[in-house]
């Protein structure tokens, strides 16, 4: 998954973030096709009772099919407005939405996750609270990642004079991970890039 795409507009802030991979598309694109040519060229070549195995099989298809369009078209959205921060997960359709008003925003801020316990090896998630409500966006990225949204998340809703708690947890988010999404330790950061976390 790849990081998260701004874009400022006039009625608000669009965060996108794709699930969209390259490789992973065009392999199951050329699967889909084998699979899909094989499978009709058994029905037109021999149909008969047992046949019908093959209609189950082309159920499987479908559901393959619905992973390549979501890995092809799939996105998660959070829009920041003036009135509203609203989410959206779709694929050509919404799965998924949740509208938090801007006067019931109580906190903006970083959830950290354990990177051992979490498939994806996610060091935390961006968590928009209400009082009964919460949208968490940005599961998997980077905590350098997770910190820039944070405050782009965090300047726009300031900007648009929204009083917000304190980020207390952004803290624990590590900035700088190493792939396997484990901390960098100083003594195996770069020097250069001490001096500037250090302060």
């Amino acid at each position: 998954m790849s990081d998260c795409e701004f874009q400022e507009q006039p009625d608000g802030l669009v965060i996108t973030r794709r699930h969209g991979n390259g490789c992973a598309s065009a392999f199951m694109l050329v699967w889909l096709i084998g699979w899909t040519y094989g499978l009709v060229a058994i029905v037109v070549n021999s149909w008969s009772a047992n046949s019908w195995n093959v209609l189950v099989i082309m159920g499987l298809i479908e559901i393959v099919a619905g992973f390549f369009l979501y890995n092809l078209a799939g996105k998660d959205q959070l829009i920041v407005r003036s009135y509203e921060v609203c989410y959206r997960r779709s694929a050509l359709v919404t799965f998924d939405s949740c509208t938090i008003a801007a006067a019931d925003i109580r906190s903006v801020d970083l959830q950290p996750l354990d990177p051992e316990k979490e498939r994806d090896h996610a060091v935390g998630v961006l968590v928009v609270k209400s009082g009964d409500r919460q949208i968490r966006f940005g599961h998997g990225l980077s905590g350098e990642a997770l910190h820039k949204l944070l405050t782009r998340v965090r300047q726009r809703l300031e900007d648009e004079r929204i009083d917000l708690e304190p980020s207390d947890r952004a803290d624990e988010v590590e900035p700088i991970t190493t792939p396997s999404g484990k901390p960098l330790d100083a003594e195996t950061r770069n020097p250069c890039l001490n001096r500037l976390l250090d302060g």
